[in-house]
């Protein structure tokens, strides 16, 4: 699988009977509006595909540890759980292939991303906001072979930082701008601009 001609990462790959499910990933993608390429070694009979495009992620470490999972069989729900390599907060994606004309539905608390079908075989992916420390994917469909991979996707880290009082001598000017260097109590401080709502903690 590529995108713009670099090869992605395979991050996880399900066969399940005549099913097979993978998620392929790729860090920091060329902007702009690009082809992904699947090729197959063999002959198959039906493909579908498809491509999600995420922010925030955390460029060294893409995928946490653990942060996969796969399942497969033949039943009316497709599901696989995720209990390990993933935190509250994380967004955790599926993709499942049923072999179905019939659109499975989404799992309660996801968010389809897409449905489509091509011959016998109806794929579908979506994804949802962990709020603890497993997570369960699932759709329900007829009772055919199924094929289901999960994957969670790392946030971009950030620091927390402990507020600290200054005290401050003589009259604040509103003449102060974003580069001007300003003195508080002997210590010279850089002014810098601040979102009207900062998201602090």
């Amino acid at each position: 699988v590529t995108y713009n001609g670099v090869a992605m990462t395979s991050a996880i790959a399900q066969a399940g009977g005549t099913m097979n499910s993978s998620i392929w990933y790729l860090v920091a993608p060329a902007t702009g509006s690009n082809n992904v390429v699947v090729t197959w070694g063999g002959a198959m009979t039906s493909v579908t595909a498809i491509a999600e495009t995420y922010t925030g992620v955390d460029q060294t470490t893409p995928i946490p540890v653990g942060g996969t999972a796969s399942a497969s069989g033949t039943s009316t729900e497709a599901a696989v759980t995720l209990a390990a390599g993933v935190g509250s907060g994380d967004r955790v994606v599926d993709s499942v292939a049923v072999e179905s004309t019939t659109a499975p539905t989404v799992g309660t608390g996801q968010t389809e991303q897409g449905n489509v079908t091509i011959n016998t075989i109806r794929a579908a992916g979506s994804y949802e906001l962990a709020t603890g420390a497993s997570v369960v994917m699932s759709w329900t469909n007829a009772n055919v072979q199924w094929a289901i991979t999960c994957m969670a996707i790392n946030p971009i880290a950030y620091t927390k930082t402990t507020a600290t009082t200054i005290g401050m001598t003589g009259t604040p000017s509103a003449q102060f701008v974003a580069g001007d260097v300003i003195r508080i109590n002997s210590e010279l401080c850089l002014v810098v601009t601040v979102p009207t709502s900062p998201d602090v903690e």
